[in-house]
């Protein structure tokens, strides 16, 4: 495949050579080459195909024949320049190129931001003449810098990320990245509209949203997902060393699927939602008491316990979030929007975070500074008053709720009043007013009408073809599996055999019922034979007594969990190393 073909090595800018037959990882790394060589010498380009398997581009400049075609080999990543003229008669010399964007000054103006983000928009255009021989406008500049100043200074390293079907005549799938800003509130950090939520849009997806997350300088993001089979093979392909977190909501509808009832539900929260190994083992325990190693196995199969279980989350991204609903909450804001075209629809989503962005920085005007936000006031005000309950004793340990949140527990405020000092100053920066209106920092501007947009010699966007299904298209939202209908009394269903809930006994598959049974003692009819089912192997085991706890594959699954707990605990002390935390039990 690779028999005449040259594989492009990275160098810095001014020895960017190109030609034919050379080969590239896959096409972002050839259209971000491309952009550097036309940058390099000085000339920008019209694009005649953008397509999945080939890339067409010609000179601006309709004197000069300069021209480069490049597509996608068999493998399905690489690509490859199939021809490109070597030479060129092309005088334009441009200073102020459009192929220079905020995504290409960015990344080459990182370390000047991360540096001073105070630099003014002069001095970075001195920057970019001096080095490549162009120029951007100095409002651009500014707006690229505060872009990404909030996403910095202003949010949280969690980063949630859904989709949602779109109920236009087109169809397709919303995708979109959510963070939280220092009141809790939504921050959304990109949306894309593709056709399908399969491995190939995740990982287009995940690919922009790496580019534009690791530009920002910050390297502690952690992706938050609903556990299925398109997101992880996506990060594996794309990210694969940024941390993970699943939606346990959806984890929790999984395992119903598998073990009923409300005893099993509330098992299922205390093992995720545990802050310490013993509260976790002893959680395991009692399921595998109740249903046997079954359910053990179950757990082991989610992966790493960092992703799945409270206590082993890093408590420098100081969010103890454990679903997604944050995600889905920015989904909900779309509303109506979510049935018209996609320029439509792409304009009103950029409306509503407008309308947030300005509507949230007017009202952090009016708040003190220093100070923490209104919200987390109200939560340490709400422990406040649970602390009432506890007692504080001299002790030496650390409490690892507090250090996952980054906000006091009530134990922790009952030590913290109890040495006559306030709970506010122990509550991590990152939860600050100042934190707050950096997130909320610059401003977004509107679009003017599409009449009045710049003619950029981009490929005419053809609407994709209409869908249309059978009978009327349904408007509600469809509702999940368990979840109780609008309007609808709630009822549970038991099967009458083996009176297990989810079935009636004509769907039973577990064995006879007791008026079978009682006509096989009297020579009547024959009982249909025992079903392999979960239902009869839980009644087997209860009938069989008390299950015994066996420890060795909860160990096993504590054990092999990475990152190793001593080394979390190291860097949760990290983060209270500003101020020192007394000590409580």
């Amino acid at each position: 495949m690779y028999k005449n073909g040259v594989i492009y090595d990275d160098v810095e800018m001014g020895k960017i050579f190109l030609k034919s037959w050379m080969l590239f990882v896959d096409k972002e790394h050839f259209k971000d080459t491309l952009r550097d060589y036309c940058l390099q010498e000085g000339f920008a380009l019209v694009f005649n195909r953008s397509e999945e398997l080939r890339y067409i581009a010609v000179c601006a400049d309709e004197r000069c024949g300069w021209r480069i075609h490049a597509a996608r080999l068999v493998d399905g990543y690489t690509w490859e320049i199939k021809t490109m003229n070597q030479n060129y008669n092309c005088d334009l010399n441009l200073v102020t190129n459009p192929m220079v964007n905020c995504e290409w000054v960015a990344r080459k103006l990182l370390e000047h931001i991360r540096a001073n983000m105070n630099i003014r928009g002069k001095t970075m255009n001195e920057f970019l003449w001096d080095r490549y021989g162009v120029r951007m406008a100095t409002p651009t500049l500014y707006k690229m810098k505060d872009k990404f100043k909030g996403l910095i200074d202003g949010c949280k390293g969690l980063v949630g990320v859904d989709g949602t079907h779109l109920k236009g005549n087109f169809g397709g799938i919303l995708l979109a990245a959510v963070s939280l800003d220092g009141n809790n509130k939504i921050f959304p950090v990109a949306v894309a509209v593709v056709g399908y939520e399969n491995k190939t849009s995740w990982s287009w997806f995940f690919h922009h949203l790496k580019a534009t997350l690791t530009a920002s300088g910050r390297s502690d993001w952690t992706i938050m997902s609903v556990w299925q089979k398109g997101i992880d093979p996506s990060l594996d392909q794309v990210w694969p060393k940024v941390p993970r977190r699943y939606c346990e909501r959806h984890l929790c509808k999984n395992f119903k699927t598998d073990y009923l009832g409300i005893l099993m539900h509330k098992l299922f929260w205390s093992v995720v939602k545990s802050c310490s190994q013993y509260t976790f083992k002893k959680a395991l325990q009692k399921i595998q008491k109740v249903v046997g190693l079954g359910a053990i196995k179950w757990f082991k199969d989610m992966g790493p316990l960092d992703r799945w279980t409270k206590w082993k989350f890093d408590p420098t991204l100081c969010n103890d979030k454990v679903t997604n609903n944050f995600v889905e909450s920015f989904n909900s804001t779309i509303g109506a929007d979510r049935c018209n075209p996609i320029l439509t629809l792409l304009y009103g989503v950029r409306r509503i975070a407008m309308v947030r962005h300005a509507t949230r920085q007017h009202l952090s005007q009016q708040w003190v500074e220093p100070g923490i936000c209104p919200n987390i006031r109200e939560k340490v005000r709400y422990l406040t008053k649970k602390s009432r309950s506890c007692q504080a004793y001299p002790s030496g340990g650390e409490s690892m709720r507090w250090q996952v949140s980054g906000i006091p527990c009530k134990h922790g405020i009952k030590a913290i009043l109890d040495a006559v000092k306030d709970p506010l100053d122990y509550v991590l920066d990152w939860f600050s007013v100042s934190r707050y209106k950096a997130a909320y920092n610059g401003s977004i501007s509107p679009i003017p009408n599409s009449e009045q947009w710049p003619d950029l010699g981009q490929p005419t966007l053809i609407p994709p073809t209409m869908k249309r299904g059978i009978g009327r298209p349904s408007r509600n939202r469809r509702r999940e599996e368990g979840e109780q209908k609008k309007g609808k009394i709630s009822t549970t269903v038991q099967c009458k055999k083996c009176k297990d809930f989810g079935h009636n006994s004509k769907a039973c598959k577990a064995g006879a019922t007791t008026r079978e049974l009682r006509e096989q003692q009297g020579g009547g009819v024959q009982p249909r034979p025992e079903v392999n089912s979960q239902a009869s192997k839980r009644r087997q085991s209860q009938s069989s007594g008390p299950i015994e706890v066996d420890s060795n594959l909860i160990d096993l699954m504590i054990n092999q969990s990475q990152p190793d707990l001593d080394t979390r605990e190291k860097k949760g002390r990290a983060v209270f190393s500003s101020k020192r935390s007394p000590s409580f039990l």
